[in-house]
């Protein structure tokens, strides 16, 4: 069975798609192959990737989301579940539990040494310098999500809460009870997976709204820019930070490892 999942680009990691490495590779050790006649997904909103493996492979949906409403239920899908209700919802099904980026605090024990009050996590796509020397000058600590998987844990547990415009930083600092609090810097902002995340877990979704910033930028426009993003910066650190009830996290935890023995089992039945 292959493990499918997205990749930016050659040379490039995202820190929520990398996690299908760690936490499938925990739970299902030396099970993967190249063999796409039957294909798993796992993490990440990536329904729309099944197309390219239409009508040759079965796909195995293990907690994926879809990228919109517009995503339908194809005939090569086999559902376990879903991520969140929005998804269920657009493939006519309910069978959602939540985003299975919530085990990392099972399969990567993480010191909590807590030595910023703030952190900010771009989404990969904004991920640059002028973001990071802005922030850095705030005393904030700047966490790219193209750092492997292991440092953006730890630099995720050295703060007490995390603005993230990454959804993945978001749904890792819930899993190790860290507070967060969502940002958008960029247009094409997928509301629609935030909310089918953030309604999985039973969390009230509002993002705050950030100038962007671009590398290139320079002269006049470069500090205006940054003025801005840093009195808007200031401004969401005084907002109250979101966080999972502990109970509805564990509830999820445990639903999700029911549904790994499961798939286990039937593993064992098909071999």
């Amino acid at each position: 069975m292959k493990l499918h999942y997205y990749r930016p680009e050659e040379n490039v990691i995202n820190f929520g798609d990398e996690l299908n490495k760690y936490i499938w590779e925990h739970y299902f050790p030396n099970f993967f192959n190249e063999d796409s006649a039957k294909v798993f997904f796992g993490i990440g909103t990536i329904l729309r990737a099944a197309k390219k493996y239409y009508p040759n492979s079965e796909i195995v949906i293990f907690g994926s989301g879809a990228h919109s409403e517009s995503q339908k239920l194809e005939a090569n899908f086999n559902v376990l579940f879903v991520r969140g209700p929005l998804t269920a919802k657009a493939l006519g099904i309910n069978k959602w539990i939540t985003d299975p980026g919530i085990l990392t605090s099972k399969v990567v024990i993480a010191k909590k040494e807590k030595r910023y009050r703030f952190s900010y996590m771009p989404h990969f796509s904004t991920d640059n310098c002028s973001y990071k020397q802005v922030v850095e000058k705030l005393g904030i600590q700047y966490i790219s999500p193209k750092l492997p998987v292991e440092e953006v844990i730890k630099k995720i547990n050295k703060t007490e809460i995390l603005i993230t415009e990454a959804m993945h930083g978001a749904i890792v600092a819930d899993a190790y009870r860290i507070p967060w609090i969502p940002v958008k810097s960029y247009q094409s902002f997928n509301y629609f997976k935030w909310n089918d995340w953030t309604q999985s877990m039973n969390i009230k979704l509002t993002v705050s709204i950030l100038p962007r910033l671009y590398e290139s930028m320079s002269g006049f426009k470069k500090i205006v820019k940054e003025k801005l993003f840093s009195s808007k910066i200031k401004k969401i650190c005084k907002l109250p930070p979101s966080l999972s009830d502990e109970k509805i996290a564990q509830q999820k935890i445990d639903e999700l490892e029911k549904e790994i023995f499961l798939f286990k089992q039937n593993i064992k039945l098909y071999n």
